[in-house]
C-alpha cells in the first residue's frame, strides 16, 4: 500500500494550517509537493523515526524534571504532603508526556484512515462542491492561532507563579509544556476533520432545500451517495482516532477531578494566591479541551439530524415512480444507518459528557473541601 494522498488544491487549503502545526510538533510526518492535478501528500519513515526519537528525548526529559521537581521542597511548601497528594501531583504531569508520547508513535495507524477520509471527501466535493473554502480556512487560522497564543500566555504564567522564571526552572517544564501542545493539537486535528464534515454536511443540506420543489430521481441519487460517503467518513474518523479520543477525554475528566482537590489543597495551605489562579487557569482549558471535542461533534450531528428532516419531508411531495422507490431506499439507509460519533470505550460523543464532568466535579469540590476542613481541624 502506498503511503501517498492525492489532494486537490481546494481541499489542500483547507487541511493546510492544522498539517503544518502537526508536522512542526511530529503529529504528522508527511511531505507534500505539487503535481499536474493538485498535491501529493507522502508519508514520510525518516522524518517519523526522527520525531519517535525526539519524542523519547522529550519524555525522558519530562521524567527528570518530574523527579527533580518532586525531590524539591516546592510540592511540601504548597501543602502537599501526603502519599495521594504526591500521587495528584505527579499524575497531572505524567498523564501529559504519556499521552504525548503514544500520540506521536501512532500517527502511522492515524495517516492509513486520513487517505480514505480525505478520498471520501474528494468523492463528496465531486457531486455537491463547497463553495466555503475561505470561510473553512479562516476559522482554521483563528482557531489555530487563539489556542497557540493562549496557551503561550498559560505557559509563561505558570512559570510565574511557580517562581520557576530561571534557566533551570525553565528546562524543567520545557517538555512538559512541548507534551501538552501536542495533546492540543491532536485535539485540533480531530477538530478539523470533524469540522470539515459539517461543512459538507451543510452543502448537501443548503442543495436539498434549495431543489426542494424541483427534486428527480436523480437528485435523490445524488442524495443516497453523498449520504454513504458521509457515513464512511464518520465511520472511518471513529477507527482513527479511536483509543486517542478515549485518552483525551479520560485526560481531560480526570484533570478536572484533580485539580480542584490540588485548589482545595492551596486554599488549606499558606501558599501565595497566584498558584490558585494559576491552577484556576487549568481548569479552564481542561474545560475547553472538552468542549472543542463535544461541540464540534454536536453540531454534525445537529446537521445530520437536520439532513434526515429534510429528507422525510421530501415523502410528502409529488414524486416520480422511480424517484419514490429510490427514496424508500434512502430513508430505510436513514433508519438503519444511523452515523454518530464514538471511541473506544465511549458507545457515543455527545453533551451528555459534560453533564458526568459536572457531576462528578461538584461531588469532588465537596468532598475536597470536607477532606480539607477536617484535615485543617485535625493539625
Amino acid at each position: 500500500m502506498k503511503h501517498e494522498i492525492h489532494v486537490n488544491a481546494e481541499l489542500l487549503k483547507t487541511l493546510s494550517p492544522i498539517l503544518k502545526l502537526s508536522r512542526i510538533m511530529g503529529l504528522c510526518s508527511v511531505t507534500y509537493r505539487e503535481n499536474h492535478s493538485g498535491y501529493t501528500i507522502k508519508w514520510s519513515w525518516k522524518m517519523y523515526i526522527f520525531n519517535c526519537v525526539t519524542m523519547t528525548i522529550f519524555t525522558i526529559w519530562s521524567l527528570w524534571g518530574l523527579i527533580d521537581d518532586m525531590r524539591s521542597l516546592t510540592v511540601a511548601d504548597i501543602g502537599f504532603k501526603g502519599l495521594f497528594d504526591c500521587f495528584v501531583a505527579a499524575f497531572d504531569i505524567g498523564d501529559i508526556f504519556s499521552a504525548g508520547f503514544y500520540f506521536v508513535v501512532s500517527s502511522p495507524h492515524r495517516f492509513k484512515y486520513l487517505k480514505k477520509i480525505v478520498k471520501n471527501f474528494e468523492k463528496i466535493d465531486t457531486i455537491i462542491p463547497s463553495t466555503s473554502v475561505k470561510k473553512i480556512w479562516k476559522q482554521s487560522i483563528f482557531l489555530n492561532g487563539s489556542v497557540l497564543v493562549f496557551m503561550l500566555f498559560l505557559y509563561i504564567f505558570d512559570l510565574f507563579v511557580w517562581d520557576n522564571m530561571t534557566w533551570l526552572g525553565f528546562l524543567r517544564y520545557f517538555p512538559f509544556y512541548v507534551s501538552y501542545t501536542i495533546v492540543i493539537i491532536h485535539e485540533l486535528q480531530y477538530w478539523q476533520v470533524v469540522n470539515l464534515t459539517k461543512e459538507r454536511i451543510l452543502t448537501l443540506n443548503s442543495k436539498i432545500e434549495a431543489n426542494f420543489d424541483t427534486i428527480r430521481y436523480s437528485s435523490i441519487r445524488r442524495i443516497l451517495t453523498v449520504y454513504d460517503y458521509i457515513s464512511d467518513v464518520v465511520n472511518k474518523i471513529n477507527n482513527c482516532f479511536n483509543l486517542s479520543l478515549s485518552i483525551i477525554v479520560f485526560s481531560a475528566y480526570v484533570h478536572l477531578v484533580f485539580c480542584p482537590y490540588e485548589v482545595v489543597v492551596l486554599v488549606s495551605s499558606s501558599s501565595d494566591s497566584f498558584l490558585r489562579y494559576g491552577h484556576l487557569l487549568w481548569m479552564i482549558v481542561h474545560i475547553a479541551r472538552l468542549l472543542l471535542i463535544i461541540e464540534v461533534c454536536h453540531n454534525c450531528k445537529m446537521e445530520l439530524k437536520k439532513t434526515r428532516t429534510l429528507i422525510f419531508k421530501l415523502s410528502t411531495c409529488e414524486l416520480e415512480k422511480n424517484a419514490i422507490k429510490e427514496l424508500g431506499t434512502l430513508i430505510f439507509k436513514l433508519t438503519q444507518k444511523k452515523i454518530k460519533f464514538s471511541s473506544y470505550g465511549l458507545s457515543k460523543i455527545g453533551r451528555y459528557l459534560l453533564i458526568a464532568v459536572s457531576c462528578q466535579f461538584g461531588l469532588f469540590i465537596l468532598g475536597g473541601s470536607s477532606s480539607s476542613q477536617c484535615k485543617n481541624e485535625y493539625f
